[in-house]
């Protein structure tokens, strides 16, 4: 009875882990027309859920294209996803320019992680902004699902 009540707590915990996501959050404000001047990345911690949460702010015309500054202790989605986040967040800027001050643009993308399982990568992305160069914020999350075949 002992052992499967260690497996059941075992089951849920990595259950928990397996939904955790990743939440990267962009400041943006006065844009340069190559950049910023000040870009700081900074990992905030973890929740109670075990969501992991980045900060990225960017300020002042400059030539600083404004990124998350890629780590040694980067999990691996968040390695995978990264490629992705500079696209997104061009996407977003030319919405922006477009005139389109709030949006949102879902990715889902299937990679093979470390382990050898196909999964699928989500990326979900939303805007707000007061115009272009002024202030912007982009939240993206990120998570993974078993992809079924």
């Amino acid at each position: 009875m002992k052992k499967v009540f260690l497996l059941v707590i075992g089951f849920v915990f990595i259950s928990t882990l397996a939904s955790a996501k990743i939440i990267v959050q962009w400041n943006k404000s006065d844009k340069g027309l190559f950049g910023y001047n000040r870009v700081n990345s900074n990992f905030d911690g973890f929740d109670s859920q075990h969501n992991e949460y980045w900060s990225v702010d960017c300020h002042d015309p400059g030539r600083i294209s404004c990124q998350r500054t890629i780590s040694d202790g980067d999990s691996e989605i968040l390695l995978f996803a990264d490629k992705f986040l500079v696209e997104v967040n061009e996407d977003v800027d030319e919405e922006i320019e477009n005139g389109r001050k709030n949006g949102a643009i879902n990715q889902k993308i299937q990679r093979t992680d470390s382990n050898g399982n196909q999964v699928w990568v989500h990326i979900h992305t939303r805007w707000k902004s007061k115009g272009i160069d002024s202030d912007i914020t982009v939240t993206t999350t990120i998570w993974e699902t078993p992809a079924i075949n």
